[in-house]
């Protein structure tokens, strides 16, 4: 009994493992399948890397639209006189407060393809 559930464990770490380096690249899988399943767990590892992606990159898009949209509401309010420009600053122009809102719609395109 203990040899069996030492044998589950044995293959669950391996199959862990193998999702893991699921994502080295192919031409080093048939080296490491002899040691972990790694060809059998390329779509759990997809999957594992996907979610990770999502995990970290939604949070991160919507901190990155949020402070675009402060920006575009903070030039708006400036602009319209609702709000003090900061001090040795002149409020900006209407243009620049519409230029701004353009801008914060564009925030998908500018998370994606503009280094932070």
């Amino acid at each position: 009994m203990l040899r069996e559930l030492w044998n589950g464990v044995d293959t669950a770490t391996r199959f862990g493992v193998a999702i893991v380096a699921g994502v080295l690249p192919r031409h080093y899988w048939s080296d490491l399948d002899t040691r972990v399943p790694v060809r059998r767990a390329a779509f759990p590892s997809a999957l594992a890397t996907i979610a990770l992606a999502a995990a970290i990159g939604v949070p991160a898009f919507f901190r990155h639209a949020e402070a675009n949209a402060r920006l575009a509401t903070d030039l708006t309010l400036q602009a319209t006189g609702w709000r003090a420009p900061q001090p040795g600053a002149t409020a900006p122009s209407d243009q620049v407060a519409s230029a701004a809102w353009g801008a914060s719609y564009l925030s998908l395109f500018t998370f994606a393809l503009i280094p932070a």
